[in-house]
């Protein structure tokens, strides 16, 4: 989602500013910061080298993306992508999206569809997910698609982490709502907002397994990606799609592209608006979403296209 959003900004500032666009042929499938800065006070940013990035091409129809950015009668290409082009750019795509037409930047963002092979691995689980074919699980019924329900749910230790620092940043600005709303439990969080639903079941995208208390509820009717997966012959080993590069299991961001492509063909979505990943649902979806930990969405300080009802 970080990297949909540099783009999209990048490519709204360029087109309000009639500039031609320049678009890196490089998608980073695992950006996990773990360099320091030499005072050891933040993280570096991580950029696209051999051993880390494919090319865009391979995970989004950039023919698609090209075409979108030419009606605004702008020129675009797709350039080759190698370490020593970078230099000095700077990297800071939350400063260039605040400076860019907010919505022009949403349309963009939303021109990131998915290439054939994308498409084609997003399929094969949908319809898993769906119970369709050999891939469902055994005895499983079929899922209507209007009852699916995305859950980006973010629980684990790193999560924990990022939200005791976020929420003590000493700047005098209100940030308590990093977790489940008044700490509840997810599951109830997640009734209160589909209790409205018939036939609902939910894909599960989080960074560890669907929790306990969500099973027991919804039994068979909670699945994740990574489950969905295990289903099918066909997606044993996903990363070889794109890569011949040897991954001990899926690149996180990898992982989190098809997580966006699966979420963004459900019609129900509940996520966490302090994660770019569910902020960037949530303006896909033209607010029409809800998120369990309540409250503001940060990214809305650069990225003006929310909507949020005043309750």
């Amino acid at each position: 989602s970080n990297q949909m959003l540099g783009h999209a900004g990048n490519i709204a500032y360029a087109i309000s500013s009639r500039m031609p666009v320049h678009i890196p042929d490089a998608f980073i499938v695992d950006g996990v910061q773990n360099i320091k800065s030499e005072d050891g006070g933040t993280l570096l940013d991580t950029l696209p080298t051999a051993f880390n990035s494919i090319p865009l091409g391979l995970v989004f129809d950039t023919r698609a993306l090209i075409n979108k950015i030419q009606s605004y009668g702008i020129q675009a290409t797709v350039v080759p992508y190698t370490e020593n082009i970078h230099g000095t750019l700077p990297c800071s795509w939350i400063e260039t999206l605040g400076k860019s037409d907010s919505v022009l930047a949403r349309d963009i963002m939303k021109a990131f569809v998915p290439s054939n092979v994308t498409k084609m691995i997003t399929h094969e689980v949908m319809s898993v997910l769906l119970g369709e074919g050999k891939g469902g699980k055994k005895g499983q019924k079929p899922r209507p698609l209007e009852g699916g329900v995305c859950l980006h749910h973010r629980d684990g230790a790193d999560w924990h982490n990022h939200c005791a620092i976020w929420e003590n940043i000493p700047d005098g600005v209100w940030r308590h709502n990093c977790l489940e709303q008044g700490r509840r439990s997810i599951s109830e969080l997640v009734e209160e907002r589909t209790s409205h639903l018939a036939n609902k079941w939910i894909l599960y995208v989080g960074d560890h397994a669907p929790p306990d208390e969500l099973k027991a509820i919804y039994g068979r009717n909670v699945t994740s990606r990574e489950e969905a997966y295990t289903s099918t012959r066909l997606l044993a080993d996903v990363a070889s799609y794109f890569t011949d590069m040897d991954f001990p299991s899926l690149p996180r961001d990898l992982g989190a592209v098809l997580d966006y492509f699966l979420c963004s063909d459900l019609p129900h979505f509940i996520g966490n608006s302090i994660s770019t990943f569910s902020a960037t649902q949530i303006a896909r979806r033209d607010s029409l979403a809800t998120w369990y930990n309540s409250q503001s969405i940060p990214l809305a300080d650069f990225f003006k296209v929310y909507f949020i009802p005043i309750v």
